[in-house]
């Protein structure tokens, strides 16, 4: 039965942690700061400046966990490099650094060659020298619309407007041209860029400390000119600071939130935290306002995002004076009422910018801000997650391990195993003789259909290696010809050849992945060449192959892999040596190039071996299966064959394939494996499910049946639709017997249920569970019960 329940927001109002962590610290005056990617690694960087007298301008590089390396963009630059902008100016796919020199009144950019870390200032440009006396606050955007990234500044009480430089595409041939927004007498502060009307073009929000006034220009167009139309959101309110444009009520259109502060009065109505609302008709009268928080004296400037993953926009504002601090405010659901504060940091003197970005690359947006002459220092604050509630937002919960589970009463978990449908991969071709597969088959979204890599033996001496299948449905499958390995004289065969001329074991390729996220489409197919040791190796296809120029990773002749999409993280498991025989290594990988060793050694241990006794003992007394050429219970040993690990909704599970010896030959020995279960959330710790009984185990002795004895796991199964479908290799024998077939493997099907690894069922007496507090996402929850 499916049980529905509404889904309730007050599971989600947990408190977050944050911890604080310092960027760096002796500024002389830290003002301005800003996030990119300015390296191209995929993280987020940090910029801040340090105004007089250092006038220096820094970029801290993140090094994807939120660990930070300071270097230069600009030293000795006087007077005052503050707030700043970031984009890519001269359209060369680097981000650049636009800022203001606030007392001179210079704008100036400075160009990101690519290279940020070689040590080397980055090139100055100039684009307006000494006519903005004040220059305060930047905002890059194409307000002219012809292509590429305009700027528009506020020059505070020196200058008292706002103004706009247009880029004519030669943005390093000296200084632009500059146009009037507006001439205000007020104290010009913020200065920010977005679509207000939702007319296409890049509107401008900017305020007016002294005025007070908080104010939007319409970007319009008369002859290829622009006109800057004015309207007035706020002009009662007192000392408008910095905000942030963004959709604060989830209509569609874009509020804004805003700091109102530096007044020190006492009172609580002149320091506040509020948002003004935009309902679809932004040019007909000031807007509503709604009140975050008052009372926040020195209240500097405020930014928003879902901090704590419950779909709503919450706000974090720092307050600027000599009892600064930094707080985030919580939507309850309701935004124009009841917002919850949760402050951050007390007595940091003089904080001033702040910025919303996930700097450690977690999923959930962290905090960085700065502090002037007080504190002279910029800090972050990582977003841990909720402090008691685990986030599970979306994601199915299944019950392989106590991980969700407070408490349990009456109930025991059942594993469940997928449901065969036979050998779909056969050793069909004259001089196949077993087919195996340590893959998973790929979805060729393009081309609709499935593709897997098989590791074929045949009956010509010397010829073994991997060969290539493709499906429509999964079930049906075609081998086609690859015209890469002669075979009896023919090129007209499956056959992969990576080298021309390698031979097995050199040229085998166990494992192979399917990275959809590689921008490279040339890289799109990722394998592991050769069965003593594995070279990375990618592929636009999976049929043309490219050996990578790096290292190889150290293995004997089992391996697994998958991709770990959500972490964009590749999991290899690579055969070792063990306590017991066979083991497995773990290594991951972001980038397929460069690995790493997790020191996780998963091998079999005592308890392995006590139930191998078992279990052989079981296989001997069941006249249906076959049975092993050698028994010798001196040789009895259980160790790990292979290690098939994949994420799922989750967590990790993972298919080790234990191998049970039941007596030696001359080389190796004979035996048979059974492919269980096990768990992990992190990849270090692992749970052993299901007592440690099958998942898949051996078909009994048949026409057409090949999965009797040697049984090794898939890389990941297939999700089609409500099932899991496993493609695992089945072999008739690991010593053949007399009259063996000579078609002894094949690739074989198992199906189960989506999510059906493990239940948790009542006896004759009703039991019950009791989840931790958690949190999700959605509208509903939805229990699968069976009452």
């Amino acid at each position: 039965m499916i049980v529905e329940a509404p889904g309730s927001r007050a599971c989600a109002q947990l408190p977050l942690r944050f911890d604080e962590q310092l960027v760096m610290d002796g500024f002389t005056y830290s003002c301005g700061i800003a996030t990119a990617d300015l390296d191209g690694d995929g993280d987020l960087d940090i910029t801040s400046a340090d105004a007089l007298p250092n006038n220096d301008l820094y970029w801290f590089e993140n090094d994807g966990q939120g660990r930070f390396q300071k270097h230069f963009i600009q030293k000795d630059d006087p007077e005052r490099l503050e707030r700043h902008a970031i984009g890519d100016v001269d359209k060369d796919g680097h981000l650049d650094v636009v800022i203001v020199k606030n007392l001179v009144g210079d704008l100036l950019w400075f160009r990101n060659s690519g290279k940020p870390a070689d040590g080397k200032l980055w090139k100055r440009h100039v684009i307006n020298s000494k006519k903005i006396p004040g220059a305060y606050d930047v905002a890059l955007g194409d307000y002219d619309g012809d292509g590429d990234l305009d700027v528009a500044a506020s020059t505070w009480r020196l200058g008292n407007n706002f103004v706009w430089f247009e880029n004519d595409g030669t943005p390093a041939d000296g200084q632009w041209k500059m146009r009037l927004i507006d001439q205000l007498t007020t104290e010009t502060r913020m200065i920010r860029a977005a679509d207000i009307d939702g007319d296409k073009d890049l509107d401008l929000v900017g305020t007016a400390r002294q005025a007070p006034l908080v104010v939007w220009y319409e970007n319009t167009k008369n002859d290829a000119q622009i006109e800057w139309k004015k309207h007035v959101i706020d002009d009662t309110s007192p000392q408008p600071l910095h905000g942030q444009i963004v959709d604060m009520d989830a209509d569609g259109d874009l509020d804004l939130v805003m700091s109102l502060g530096m007044t020190f009065t006492g009172n609580p109505s002149t320091e506040q935290v509020v948002w003004y609302e935009n309902d679809g008709q932004p040019a007909r009268g000031a807007w509503k306002k709604h009140l975050i928080a008052d009372g926040y004296t020195g209240s500097f400037e405020a930014c928003a995002a879902d901090m704590d993953g419950d779909k709503d926009v919450d706000v974090v504002a720092t307050a600027w004076g000599k009892d600064g601090k930094v707080a985030w405010f919580e939507n309850t659901g309701e935004p124009r009422k009841n917002w919850k504060q949760h402050t951050l940091k007390t007595d940091w003197a003089m904080a001033n910018a702040v910025q919303i970005a996930d700097l450690d690359g977690d999923g959930r947006p962290d905090i960085v801000a700065g502090a002037e002459r007080g504190a002279n220092e910029v800090r972050w604050w990582r977003n841990a997650g909720p402090r008691e509630a685990l986030e599970i937002w979306s994601r199915r919960q299944l019950f392989l391990d106590d991980h969700i589970i407070a408490r349990t009463d009456g109930l025991q978990r059942t594993m469940h195993q997928p449901v065969k449908r036979g050998a779909v991969i056969k050793p069909d071709q004259e001089w196949e003789t077993s087919l195996q597969t340590r893959s998973s088959p790929a979805w060729d979204a393009e081309r609709k259909r499935f593709k897997l890599w098989l590791i074929t033996s045949t009956n010509i001496p010397g010829l073994a290696g991997t060969s290539y299948a493709e499906s429509k449905d999964g079930v049906h499958w075609t081998k086609p010809a690859l015209r890469q390995t002669k075979i009896n004289g023919s090129l007209e065969n499956n056959f992969l050849a990576v080298v021309p001329g390698d031979t097995w074991p050199k040229n085998g390729i166990e494992n192979v992945v399917l990275d959809p996220d590689d921008p490279d489409p040339d890289r799109r197919y990722k394998g592991f060449y050769g069965v003593i040791g594995r070279r990375p190796m990618v592929s636009p296809d999976g049929i043309r192959w490219t050996l990578l120029e790096t290292s190889v990773l150290p293995s004997s002749d089992e391996s697994n892999m998958s991709y770990d999409r959500a972490n964009k993280t590749f999991i290899a498991t690579l055969k070792r040596g063990g306590p017991f025989g066979r083991s497995h290594r773990i290594w991951t990988s972001r980038d397929f190039t460069e690995w790493s060793d997790t020191g996780v050694l998963f091998h079999a241990d005592e308890q392995d071996q006590q139930l191998a006794k078992k279990n052989i003992e079981a296989r001997l007394s069941n006249p249906k299966l076959q049975q092993p050429v050698k028994n010798v219970p001196a040789d009895y040993n259980a160790d790990i064959y292979n290690f098939g690990v994949f994420r799922y909704e989750g967590l990790y599970i993972g298919m080790p394939a234990v191998y049970h010896a039941t007596g030696k030959l001359k080389v190796n020995t004979d035996g048979f494996h059974l492919i269980q279960l096990a768990c992990s959330r992190d990849l270090k710790k692992w749970t052993r499910l299901g007592d440690r009984q099958p998942f898949i185990g051996p078909s009994p002795v048949g026409p057409n049946v090949f999965d009797r004895t040697q049984l090794l796991p898939p890389s990941a199964p297939v999700e089609r639709g409500d099932e899991l479908w496993f493609y695992y290799t089945g072999i008739k024998y690991r010593a053949s017997p007399e009259n063996a077939d000579e078609k002894a493997g094949a690739v074989c099907l198992a199906v189960l249920r989506r999510d059906g690894f493990i239940s948790l069922d009542a006896g004759e007496a009703d039991g019950s569970l009791i989840t931790r507090p958690f949190l999700l996402s959605g509208e509903k929850l939805i229990v699968n019960v069976n009452v």
